[in-house]
């Protein structure tokens, strides 16, 4: 079951990819998005980076984040370096879709005062700097070619700013498969659950499998969630629909016994159970429903103590 510090950990995130702004502004990626991937998809998730970095939440879990993963670290510091540009700053937002039973997919990126030419060019600096000799790059229509030694990575351009990688992105046909399918959007599976949620929000996901999905967490068959933030506070909508009664009554009840243990630890700090509180889990027939309600500072607090 998934941990409610987990579960902590997971509305940071979330968070920090949102801001006090009503509106996110991933438009473009977005657009890109629906235009181009196919009707096989099952699962899309958005969210809007360039707001969350304005966040109190995302200067709180940035150096926490760089502490456990200096890969990360490194790696930011190396394209500032190599490049002048701040990587985190250089994206607006993003869309990421795809089939979790075949855990294929894509990644829409929307980019923000870096464009196609210099992205292109920041690459081999990069590659140069890590001591790639070997490294390429080629132009190939709305494709960008990275080899380096035996191996190649492959993006589309949809257009100079948004680009699209694929979660395997050394396969380029796994890449044409979630990119460039005009109009098959439109049939997938996941429209009925796009009419329901907020596709404006700062941050929202989607989800419409045939069968139930393969997690024995939240084996759910269609979901959907979206955050929402005014004057300081956040509120998350989850919204999961199981095969049957029986199973959203058995995942209902974990989840509701993970966090009653959780929060009569005596180890559990204060703030810790504080944000737990604000979670709210309901069953109904075949469906769960998740809400929170919490404020920023709460959550910052919470954070820390989980962290510790």
């Amino acid at each position: 079951m998934i941990a409610p510090r987990l579960v902590v950990g997971a509305l940071a995130l979330v968070v920090s990819l949102s801001s006090q702004v009503a509106h996110a502004d991933y438009s473009k990626a977005w657009a890109a998005a629906k235009d181009n991937l196919p009707a096989t998809t099952k699962a899309v998730f958005a969210g809007d980076v360039a707001l969350g970095v304005k966040t109190a939440t995302y200067a709180a879990i940035l150096p926490m984040m760089l502490a456990e993963e200096r890969d990360i670290e490194q790696g930011l510091a190396l394209i500032k370096g190599a490049c002048k540009i701040d990587a985190v700053a250089a994206i607006d937002g993003f869309v990421v879709a795809g089939d979790p039973l075949t855990e294929q997919g894509a990644v829409y990126i929307q980019l923000a005062g870096v464009d196609r030419p210099r992205l292109t060019a920041c690459a081999e600096k990069v590659l140069k700097a890590m001591g790639e000799k070997q490294a390429t790059i080629k132009q190939d229509g709305a494709f960008t070619v990275l080899g380096h030694g035996r191996d190649t990575m492959y993006i589309a351009w949809v257009t100079p700013q948004v680009f699209v990688i694929g979660l395997e992105a050394e396969k380029k046909d796994q890449l044409q498969a979630w990119f460039g399918q005009k109009g098959a959007f439109a049939r997938s599976s996941v429209q009925a659950q796009l009419a329901k949620v907020d596709t404006k929000a700062p941050a929202w996901g989607v989800l419409a499998l045939d069968k139930a999905l393969d997690d024995n967490d939240l084996p759910v068959k269609t979901a959907r969630g979206s955050l929402a933030i005014a004057n300081g506070s956040l509120g998350i909508d989850f919204f999961g629909s199981f095969e049957t009664p029986a199973a959203a009554k058995k995942t209902h009840g974990e989840m509701k016994r993970e966090l009653t243990r959780e929060m009569g630890r005596k180890g559990t700090p204060p703030a810790l159970k504080k944000a737990m509180a604000a979670i709210k889990i309901n069953t109904t027939g075949s469906d769960v429903t998740l809400k929170i309600k919490l404020l920023e500072k709460d959550l910052i607090a919470a954070l820390a103590a989980a962290f510790k």
